[in-house]
């Protein structure tokens, strides 16, 4: 079907077992195949059937040499639209194609239809976009071009970007790319992290962790290397992928062992016990902790002291040692307090909260959990907002408080359900199944 469809007429049996030789049934190469033996008037109808010509010149062996002889033989205006979308990816920009090309937005739709004509690109799923038709024929396109011409495109693309979007977090990783292959690193390396931060705020943690390697070939100083590894750990430990994250921060602690930074030392050693509790291992977390934790109180560090403290109450609270974990959160929340650090507060409120409403003291917890709410809220912090907000539903479940429970899980879920995060949302409808 498709090799009628592309030389416009039925081919005979021996003009199909030729392309189907040549192109060992690739169903892009036959397509590809045909246009070529189209576009140079190889076949001709004998007998109401397309056969080969009898004086066929020879025809390129690769499918690459097919498309890109393909785009020589377009029209002067065409091939030149051709190679500068190249240069955008996949996707074509009609306002920033007309910027690269020099030309009107109407001239530049003309264009674009004599390339729809040619099935070189398709209209795309949004206004004013168009898609490439297929990968090969961009790649073909780009690579036909000088490393120049395309570093020169490629700036200019990324300063129409700027103009046009600013640091639009969401539009950042279109900027970043043009920026680097450009070779402009300041801008790449601008653009690459604000990019990562939007990947991070909205979960794609897959496209922050691509980011954020990009970002590290910008690094320069230590203290920048720092930072990008910190965030890779973030991200790992929030997707639970435990073993990807302590790697990570063994770079990271590599990194401070060569600056001896024994502060940071500290910090990540912190950051490691953690991890380790979150993972499951909650001996090597209690004697990683410990350790910190003395090591913090020796330096007089009070970041180092508060959020020590707070990790190793974690590890206390999930070992069953009630007393201990809530004396650690009493102490990061004095930390906390004395550096003003209003999300800390919050945060070791909630936590010593669930050790209040494990110990039954569900006034306490509560009391806790109202104050953690309240300042979460004032932050503008959806995701840590779930935290209390869920607890209070399970703790008016507990006293069998159900309409006042069913309140609290569906206020739960409708903020998991803004923010993305499905797990949660599904945990918090089990327990509304639970009480219905």
């Amino acid at each position: 079907a498709i090799t009628g469809l592309r030389l416009g007429g039925a081919p005979s049996n021996n003009l199909l077992r030729f392309i189907g030789e040549r192109t060992l049934g690739n169903p892009f190469y036959i397509e590809q195949f045909c246009y070529y033996l189209s576009d140079n008037k190889l076949v001709e109808e004998e007998a109401g059937k397309l056969v080969m010509q009898s004086d066929a010149a020879d025809i390129p062996s690769s499918v690459n040499a097919l498309v890109v002889s393909r785009i020589d033989r377009l029209s002067p205006r065409l091939k030149e639209a051709v190679q500068a979308a190249s240069v955008l990816g996949q996707e074509i920009d009609l306002e920033l194609l007309s910027h690269l090309l020099g030309q009107s937005r109407d001239q530049t739709e003309q264009v674009l239809n004599e390339g729809r004509t040619e099935q070189i690109w398709n209209t795309g799923d949004r206004e004013n976009r168009y898609t490439f038709a297929n990968t090969l024929l961009r790649e073909a396109a780009y690579d036909m071009q000088l490393r120049d011409r395309l570093r020169g495109l490629h700036k200019e693309a990324a300063d129409f970007l700027v103009a046009r979007n600013g640091e639009n977090k969401a539009l950042a990783a279109q900027t970043a790319y043009h920026f680097e292959n450009a070779d402009e690193r300041e801008g790449a390396r601008k653009f690459y992290s604000l990019a990562a931060d939007y990947a991070y705020d909205n979960y794609k943690s897959e496209k922050a962790l691509e980011f954020y390697d990009k970002l590290m070939s910008y690094a320069g100083e230590a203290a920048e290397q720092a930072d990008i590894l910190e965030r890779k750990i973030n991200l790992l430990e929030l997707v639970g992928r435990w073993d990807e994250s302590l790697a990570v921060l063994g770079e990271a602690q590599q990194l401070a062992q060569s600056q001896n930074d024994h502060n940071s030392l500290v910090g990540l050693q912190e950051r490691e016990g953690e991890i380790y509790q979150k993972k499951g291992d909650l001996d090597k977390a209690v004697q990683l902790l410990e350790s910190s934790v003395s090591e913090a109180d020796r330096l007089g560090d009070r970041e180092l002291q508060g959020r020590g403290h707070q990790y190793l109450g974690r590890a206390y609270w999930s070992s069953g040692r009630y007393d201990e974990a809530l004396h650690c959160f009493e102490t990061a929340l004095d930390a906390r307090r004395e550096q003003n650090d209003r999300h800390g507060i919050a945060l070791n409120l909630y936590y010593a909260g669930t050790v209040l409403r494990d110990r039954n003291e569900y006034d306490r917890a509560m009391q806790n959990y109202v104050e953690s709410l309240e300042i979460f809220e004032e932050l503008g912090d959806r995701r840590y907002a779930t935290y209390p907000l869920y607890d209070m539903g399970v703790i008016h479940q507990y006293r069998g408080e159900l309409e006042q429970a069913r309140e609290y899980f569906q206020k739960t879920e409708a903020l998991y359900e803004e923010i993305g995060y499905r797990s949660g949302a599904s945990a918090a409808l089990l327990n509304l199944g639970v009480i219905e």
